[in-house]
């Protein structure tokens, strides 16, 4: 089993963390948040393949104005 993804790893939140060290409310907040993403993030079921998108020539003309082209 693969190990849990935890937000707080990312260089980038420990950067705010350490911003936010300085207004206590902000801070717990932001943790909050990142305790929400962590459940999020580790509950999302991976993806094997993906959907193939079909490939849908389009319409052709058969106005008699094309046979305009077929003198030149």
């Amino acid at each position: 089993m693969s190990e849990a993804i935890k937000c707080e790893n990312i260089i980038e939140v420990k950067q705010i963390q350490k911003i936010l060290s300085l207004r206590p409310e902000l801070l717990t907040i932001f943790n909050n948040i990142l305790k929400v993403a962590d459940g999020r993030i580790n509950a999302e079921k991976p993806c094997y393949s993906m959907q193939l998108e079909q490939n849908k020539e389009p319409v052709l003309s058969d106005h008699s104005s094309d046979s305009d082209f077929e003198d030149i």
